[in-house]
């Protein structure tokens, strides 16, 4: 972890590198509130206002007893709550009582900032250049801006839209083959608009139609040459019969090939004894001798193993014999 502003510190500008080795710059505002930011992906998607390398620099700078002068920033801080995901503005006492006159015109330009005012922004950043120990404005201030500005550029063209298709200059009926019932058009701008949106309507009312019209206005209004659709298997038939259905002839739909199969390589071929190569396990165990002649008269299980051990040892085509110690017991002779 590297102080950015070494000057400020311990609540200024970090550049933190993860164990990967990708590098993020961390705001530290307080060791206490989540008030803190960082510029990765995690930080901006969970709305919880910390992520692993905003805890990682606060651990730091807690371990290292760096916050003499105590828990939060003294400067005048301007920043993103990730979770209202709206400005925040936040003056010391110290500020407020030294500097008066300038601690209000911050305040002034922070509520132009609240109604989206790209000049207050502008005005802001301007004076933390100037006034870097009074004043810092967060980095993430400008992608909220964008967003915004992003937003309020699509719900109005979204209501010049609404407006050309109430007037009769605009109609829905030519994008599709067949016409659109009145909650499936809502649906379509609601799509067609929303940029990141979710179509949850009941089964059978026609969503894929929706999303295909959608679709097709997207490419009218902005363009869009290509889309791509992700689904289940069993569901492709389904999707390329509709797009057929409802899209006119000049488009239509391209379903990627399968992977090719796996091939799996054969077995390896075992190899096949000969009659001069006994086996394996009758090399391994090699059979027991006869008893001296003339022993006596033998027990029938005792003759039926000898018999065994014999006719194993003198053929070596045969199944594998067993040592003393594994050998079955000889079957019952009638």
């Amino acid at each position: 972890m590297r102080p950015l502003d070494g000057q400020r510190g311990p609540f200024c500008d970090y550049r933190v590198t993860s164990s990967s080795g990708s590098g993020y710059v961390v705001e530290v505002r307080s060791l206490e509130e989540r008030i803190n930011s960082c510029e990765c992906r995690d930080f901006a998607a969970n709305r919880l206002g910390t992520c692993k390398h905003v805890e990682g620099a606060v651990r730091h700078i807690g371990a290292r007893g760096q916050h003499g002068r105590g828990g939060s920033s003294d400067r005048i801080e301007v920043f993103l709550d990730e979770r209202e995901r709206a400005p925040r503005l936040a003056v010391p006492a110290r500020m407020a009582r030294e500097h008066p006159a300038f601690a209000a015109e911050v305040e002034r330009r922070y509520g132009d900032l609240r109604q989206g005012s790209s000049e207050a922004s502008g005005a802001l950043r301007e004076m933390a250049r100037s006034n870097e120990d009074r004043l810092r404005v967060s980095r993430r201030l400008e992608h909220w801006m964008e967003a915004r500005q992003a937003a309020a550029q699509r719900e109005r063209d979204r209501a010049r839209f609404e407006a050309e298709l109430a007037s009769g200059r605009r109609s829905l009926d030519g994008l599709l083959r067949r016409p659109l019932l009145p909650y499936q058009t809502e649906g379509v701008l609601h799509l067609a608009f929303g940029e990141r949106a979710l179509l949850a309507d009941d089964m059978g009312l026609g969503k894929t139609a929706q999303a295909i019209a959608a679709c097709a206005l997207l490419r009218e209004l902005r363009g869009v040459e290509r889309v791509l659709v992700v689904s289940l298997a069993s569901l492709k038939a389904e999707w390329e019969e509709q797009i057929g259905k409802f899209l006119h002839a000049g488009e239509r739909s391209e379903e990627r090939p399968p992977a090719p199969p796996r091939t799996i390589p054969p077995p390896l071929p075992m190899p096949t004894p000969t009659p001069d190569s006994p086996s394996p396990r009758s090399s391994a165990a090699p059979p027991r001798a006869a008893p001296p002649t003339g022993a006596g008269r033998s027990s029938p299980s005792a003759t039926t193993s000898r018999s065994s051990e014999t006719a194993t040892s003198s053929s070596p085509r045969c199944s594998p014999t067993w040592s003393s110690s594994t050998k079955p017991s000889a079957s019952r002779t009638g």
